[in-house]
């Protein structure tokens, strides 16, 4: 029991440090996996319940989000969070208090969607570097007395700036 927004509940105390939450820095509501103890049973259960999923609001005391991840120079909302004994009802878990330990099944349902957003973005913001830069390369590139722009194999290049820069 603690207290939560001046009333006596049932609730949880969380700790934790994760590096890579994605869309953490823009997020009012954070997405946590952690493994769920309750030492008394007062959800009438065992003691270890497993892996449980809530959702925090990034507004409740304690919790901080740092600054956004910066790969390869392309801004990438995903960022790292923290919170130390911070105090949640029990009803934050999604599903409420009965899905306490099925937070691996709801991860393996749904971490693929977000890993299929932001990774493909990350890869297209790599190639945009890579295109850049070796245009530039090709631009000013002299050897035998040809400019690179004119050899056979900047024809591929020149396919792909294009589609990279748009």
């Amino acid at each position: 029991m603690g207290e939560w927004q001046g009333e006596q509940v049932l609730g949880m105390r969380l700790t934790w440090n994760k590096r890579y939450i994605t869309l953490a820095p823009i997020a009012t509501v954070l997405g946590l996996a952690f493994k769920l103890s309750d030492p008394d049973r007062l959800l009438g259960g065992e003691e270890d319940l497993g892996i449980t999923c809530a959702l925090i609001p990034t507004s409740t005391p304690g919790v901080e989000i740092g600054r956004r991840h910066f790969p390869l120079n392309v801004p990438f909302q995903n960022g790292p969070t923290q919170g130390k004994d911070i105090f949640v009802p029990i009803d934050y878990i999604i599903g409420g208090p009965s899905m306490a330990g099925q937070g691996w099944r709801m991860l393996v349902e749904c971490l693929s969607v977000g890993r299929g957003i932001t990774l493909p973005s990350n890869a297209t913001g790599g190639l945009k570097s890579v295109a850049m830069a070796t245009g530039a390369y090709a631009i000013f590139a002299v050897s035998s007395k040809s400019p690179s722009v004119k050899w056979k194999a900047s024809k591929s290049l020149w396919r792909v700036l294009p589609v990279t820069h748009t």
